[in-house]
């Protein structure tokens, strides 16, 4: 149903209550707690140690957006708050994590860092946000999880891609390697490495402990801004968005020393397109800034940059640039 304008610029304007809201939900266990069959409310008070009275009146405003429903019998979930679950197939716990913790607190900055530019987050902490998880291990694993929660649609998109022309790929930035393992799973022929700072590395190694591929796959530790081993194939998957243009070319030009001439580059990015309705991309591109000072890119962006960094766009979709390293000139 259609709000009227004023009650649905007060719908807008309570934004930041449903994202405090959603972190109980997670960070209580509700969601847990909750099934397809309805539980009482007083269970749910025991787990969660809400009180019943306040735990209902929660209840009450989530249902209002779609989280939860409750009847006579108690709660059950919708199709929304079954997400919420951490063992969900698609679960957004890890997201809900960070986004009402360190990410929550670095957009009250947000209009400084339009003005300005910059990392919001790094004035409030007095570090970049990567130093920043690199020091505080708890936080980094759980920024660690949130990336892997949100590589299944990065992962489709490589495994879609033929792999045929390829023996050997690094996954720049490729975290505890959970891409790169599906891909090297996939294709028997494929070796690999993940290039990630040391932080990473023992979570990475444990993950590959596991994986069939795992004898197939290494770990570099070390920054891509200076050095990047030697492939036929690269990825990178949601890095270079984390980076300004100046970065990012660094980024790219790093790469492109390593790389052997028509070597491959597969840019895993969002793709800013214009378009009405509710659009996630847009948000993420602010949510770049006030974090890390980074950027979405459109088509267009994407090409200019890559293109200065060394490399040429062979084909480009909604989530996935093909680049292939520029010939050097004698």
């Amino acid at each position: 149903m259609e709000l009227p304008p004023a009650q649905d610029v007060m719908r807008l304007l309570g934004g930041y209550m449903v994202t405090q809201a959603l972190g109980v939900v997670v960070d209580s266990g509700l969601a847990d707690r909750v099934g397809d069959e309805p539980v009482p409310l007083e269970v749910l008070a025991g787990h969660t140690g809400i009180p019943a009275p306040q735990l209902a009146r929660l209840l009450r405003a989530l249902r209002t957006v779609g989280v939860f429903d409750t009847g006579p019998d108690g709660v059950v979930h919708t199709d929304t708050s079954r997400l919420l679950c951490r063992d969900a197939r698609a679960s957004v716990a890890p997201f809900v994590d960070i986004h009402t913790d360190r990410g929550y607190a670095a957009w009250a900055d947000l209009l400084v860092a339009l003005r300005e530019g910059g990392s919001a987050f790094e004035r409030q902490r007095g570090m970049p946000m990567f130093e920043w998880l690199s020091s505080h291990p708890d936080e980094g694993a759980r920024f660690n999880e949130a990336m892997a929660a949100g590589s299944r649609q990065r992962r489709e998109v490589l495994l879609a891609r033929d792999w045929s022309g390829s023996t050997s790929v690094v996954d720049i930035g490729g975290g505890t390697g959970t891409n790169l393992l599906a891909v090297l799973e996939a294709h028997p022929h494929l070796t690999g490495a993940v290039l990630d700072l040391p932080s990473v590395r023992e979570q990475a190694l444990a993950l590959m402990a596991t994986s069939p591929a795992g004898d197939r796959c290494g770990f570099v530790a070390g920054s891509f801004f200076d050095e990047v081993p030697v492939a036929d194939t690269y990825v990178m998957a949601v890095v270079l968005h984390d980076w300004d243009d100046e970065q990012a070319l660094r980024i790219l030009r790093s790469c492109r020393r390593a790389a052997p001439d028509g070597a491959r580059l597969l840019v895993v990015e969002t793709v800013l397109a214009d378009g009405e309705g509710w659009d996630w991309a847009p948000w993420m591109d602010l949510h770049m800034l006030v974090m890390l000072g980074g950027r979405e890119r459109t088509e267009a962006e994407w090409r200019r940059l890559l293109q200065d960094g060394g490399w040429d766009v062979e084909a480009a979709g909604p989530r996935l640039l093909e680049c292939r390293a520029q010939r050097e000139t004698p």
